[in-house]
C-alpha cells in the first residue's frame, strides 16, 4: 500500500514537471519573457528538484528501489497527463489557467499523501519537511499563476 501510494505520487510529480516544462517551451505573447523564465521556468525547475527528492526519500522509506523505475513512473505520469489538456497550441491565458488548475490539484495531492502517511504512522521527519516545504512553495506559485490569470 505504501509503495503504491509513493509511486502514484512520484508519477504525479513527474507529470507536473513535464507539463510545466512544456508550458515553459510554448510560452508566447506580450508576457513571454516573464512566463518563460520567471514563472514556468522556475516552477518546472522546482518540480524537477522535488522529483529527485521524493524518489530518494521513497527509496529510504521503502528500502526498495522500484519506486525509481522509469517505466513505471512514465506509465503513471502518462495517466495523470491524459487528464489535463496540453499547453501546446494554446494562448497564454489558457496555459496560465490550466497551469493554475494542475498546480492546485497537485497541492491537494501533497495534502492527501501527507495525511495517508500520518494515518499509517510511517511519516518520517524528513518526509514531513519535504511535503510541507513543497506545499509551501507550490502555494506561492499558485498565487503567482492566479495573478497571471488576472492579467488577461
Amino acid at each position: 500500500m505504501l509503495k503504491e501510494l509513493l509511486i502514484s505520487y512520484i508519477g504525479c510529480v513527474k507529470a507536473l514537471s513535464l507539463w510545466m516544462h512544456s508550458a515553459h517551451h510554448v510560452s508566447k505573447g506580450p508576457s513571454f519573457g516573464a512566463d518563460h523564465d520567471l514563472l514556468y521556468g522556475k516552477i518546472y525547475e522546482t518540480v524537477q528538484e522535488d522529483f529527485d527528492k521524493i524518489i530518494e526519500k521513497s527509496i529510504v522509506m521503502l528500502k526498495d528501489e522500484t519506486c525509481a523505475c522509469p517505466v513505471t513512473i512514465t506509465k503513471v505520469s502518462a495517466i495523470v497527463l491524459s487528464s489535463y489538456g496540453s499547453p501546446v497550441e494554446k494562448d497564454a491565458s489558457v496555459i496560465a489557467s490550466n497551469a493554475k488548475d494542475i498546480l492546485g490539484d497537485h497541492i491537494i495531492k501533497i495534502g492527501d499523501l501527507y495525511q495517508k502517511l500520518e494515518e499509517n504512522k510511517v511519516m518520517t521527519l524528513g518526509m514531513n519537511d519535504y511535503l510541507s516545504s513543497s506545499a509551501n512553495q507550490y502555494e506561492e506559485y499558485y498565487y503567482l499563476l492566479g495573478q497571471r490569470c488576472k492579467e488577461e
